[in-house]
């Protein structure tokens, strides 16, 4: 009898513990509604979706709303509650989502269902109507309104046209955003925005402009997308709003705009080169009436182009090295500066020149081939040409640049005033007239004497510099030549003598004092690498050394120490070592 009453409690606890896993496990449901199935283009539906159970909020894949939807914003919450009947407990949770939508396009639109484990949400059908097509699109009607305009709306590849997007909005609107602006086939530039209050039909609104500087990159049709923005209507959240929403979510879109893009106009020996105007200025670095063969002095070019990037100003024709002038080219230098109007790109190009010969040196005419987008023509920006007037330098070189010795001129003076000194005296007695001659003699002897020693004395520089400078009492001019020779022979090593031999005459400084000590000195860090480079030429065998932009640096720090002593009776250099 025992035993049969305990199996009847058994039975009974069993029973129970049935009955409450029957009410426990329920399957879990999952649902979608939306606020509203039927909008217009521009306006935004809100998507619910509820899962009656404590699920991760990533357990929806929201990535099958994008192809016929923007998804604006996705706001999941979850919550739990706790029941008891008849002394039975039983605990509710509940995940929420909360997804924005904007349509992108016009018709029947479906949001599809949604699978978490085994639940499955119903498809919803959406109607989307095109709202502006069916009245005004400005704020009087609507929290936001945009509108896209192109100027000019036909150009040429490179051209620049300016894109306007004004955005007019609504005071009680917030959180205003849109998509990044991208063109296939375009270079975008943007120029700045600004913001602006006007009253449309009795209603304040407030402008804002955002302007973009677009160049096309080829010929043919160039697509402006359309481009979209949003803001929230009456954005302050309420406390009473459990779900965050912070007030409904207004989109407004642009048309898409073409522009025809029409090829590049081509020109024999010309680069394309399109801009609204041209402008060229030239400049020197030194006063070129008092140049004198050996000096070096720089010109330097700025090409100015209105609603045209510096990439695409083409660089200067190369000055080609003659017998009368050593030219040698800098880096250019770009710059764009953005305005209101476009894009203003400016090349500045530098060259210094060395006169090889005295006399006039004529600098001819550069012409800059440009295309007048305003005209649709090609134009020339021209610099004139130069006439420089070279003055022999102080050593007595000849017309060469390159021998010293007496000029033409000079001699033929000698032997006339022989001559008139000879007619002079024949009048006079037979031994006054013996002196005189004696005199004038010797005179002359002397002179070719000295002539003759300096030719030898310069050349022996000139061709054997590693076995004779350190020998020679030369002038700074004079050491500077010597520079110029070794450079145009590309001569590493009697370079690098000859240049330690010029800033120690330069600098005022001892004969043992090394290179380094001078380059220190001086602290002129384009020097400073390029003779690092000359090094590496000479001692590791490593990249060569350009003589044209070793011969630049040097010219630049000569330039610099010549303009700020000029007119002193000091060295062109600071001295190494001052007293």
């Amino acid at each position: 009898m025992k035993q049969l009453h305990s199996y009847l409690r058994l039975f009974g606890v069993g029973l129970l513990l049935s009955c409450c896993c029957v009410i426990s496990v329920q399957a879990a449901t999952l649902s979608s509604t939306v606020n509203r199935n039927e909008l217009g283009i521009n306006q935004t539906l809100v998507l619910t979706v509820i899962y009656d159970d404590q699920v991760d909020s990533s357990a929806i894949d929201v990535s099958s709303l994008v192809s016929d939807f923007d998804v604006l914003g996705v706001s999941p919450q979850t919550s739990s509650s706790m029941t008891i009947v008849n002394g039975v407990t039983e605990n509710n949770s509940t995940t929420r989502w909360s997804i924005t939508l904007a349509p992108k396009r016009e018709g029947k639109l479906q949001i599809p269902s949604f699978t978490i484990g085994s639940a499955k949400s119903q498809p919803i059908s959406i109607s989307v109507s095109d709202t502006a097509s069916t009245g005004s699109t400005t704020a009087a009607n609507q929290p936001l309104a945009v509108s896209v305009s192109v100027e000019p709306d036909s150009v040429y590849a490179d051209q620049q046209f300016i894109l306007k997007v004004q955005l007019v909005v609504t005071q009680n609107l917030s959180d205003l955003g849109g998509s990044q602006l991208s063109i296939e086939g375009g270079d975008i530039q943007p120029l700045g925005q600004q913001t602006y209050q006007q009253v449309d039909n009795g209603i304040a609104t407030q402008v804002v402009e955002l302007r973009y500087a677009i160049f096309p990159q080829k010929a043919g049709d160039l697509t402006i997308p359309s481009l979209r923005y949003t803001g929230v209507l009456g954005g302050r959240r309420s406390i009473f709003d459990s779900f965050g929403m912070r007030g409904e979510q207004v989109i407004a879109r642009s048309q898409p705009i073409t522009v025809a893009v029409k090829p590049k106009s081509e020109r024999a020996n010309a680069s394309w080169f399109p801009a609204s105007e041209v402008a060229v200025d030239s400049s020197w670095s030194s006063d070129i009436s008092q140049l004198k063969v050996g000096q070096p002095v720089t010109r330097t070019i700025t090409i100015t182009a209105q609603n045209q990037r510096s990439s695409v100003i083409p660089p200067l024709p190369s000055m080609l090295d003659s017998s009368y002038y050593k030219s040698y080219q800098d880096q250019p230098q770009l710059s764009d500066e953005v305005t209101e109007q476009g894009i203003i790109g400016t090349r500045i190009e530098s060259q210094a020149i060395v006169a090889s010969t005295s006399g006039e040196l004529r600098l001819p005419e550069i012409r800059i081939p440009w295309w007048n987008t305003q005209t649709g023509e090609w134009e020339d920006a021209v610099v004139p040409e130069q006439v420089l007037v070279v003055a022999a330098d102080d050593v007595g070189l000849t017309a060469s640049g390159s021998e010293p010795g007496v000029s033409i001129s000079n001699t033929s003076a000698a032997q006339q005033a022989v001559a008139d000194q000879t007619e002079s005296v024949e009048a006079l007695s037979n031994l006054v007239w013996i002196a005189v001659v004696s005199v004038l003699a010797l005179i002359i002897a002397l002179q070719f004497f000295v002539i003759i020693r300096l030719n030898k004395q310069l050349t022996a520089i000139r061709e054997h510099p590693m076995s004779v400078l350190d020998e020679q009492d030369l002038s700074a001019e004079e050491a500077w030549s010597v520079v110029l020779d070794q450079l145009k022979k590309e001569d590493p090593s009697g370079t690098r003598l000859a240049l330690t031999h010029w800033l120690r005459i330069a600098l005022q400084a001892d004969n043992d004092t090394p290179l380094t000590v001078l380059l220190a000195t001086l602290n002129d860090d384009q020097l400073s690498h390029e003779v690092a480079r000359l090094d590496r030429t000479l001692y590791q065998h490593g990249e060569g050394f350009n003589p044209d932009q070793l011969a630049t640096a040097a010219l630049a720090v000569r330039d610099k120490f010549e303009s700020d002593y000029k007119g002193s009776t000091k060295s062109a250099l600071p001295p190494l070592y001052p007293s």
